[in-house]
């Protein structure tokens, strides 16, 4: 099962300096534990945006090597 989770990070731009980024991490989640199998940083600056994102990657069970084109589907 995979699992996408929202991260919040503290990013910097040479232009407008810090600030704060969604991005999105996809868990392989087994009944050893889970492990990241991929990561999309600085999605949006949207926290809304970016959970309903990883919601719908969960529910629809997004294969993580498709991540990065979803997210930039999204976006465009």
């Amino acid at each position: 099962m995979f699992q996408y989770t929202v991260v919040k990070e503290t990013l910097e731009h040479c232009e407008i300096g810090p600030y704060t980024g969604y991005g999105i991490r996809a868990l392989e989640v087994s009944s050893g534990g889970s492990e990241e199998v991929a990561f999309v940083s600085d999605v949006s600056c949207e926290q809304a945006f970016v959970e309903q994102l990883a919601a719908l990657c969960t529910r629809l069970q997004l294969y993580p090597c498709h991540l990065y084109d979803v997210v930039l589907d999204a976006i465009s």
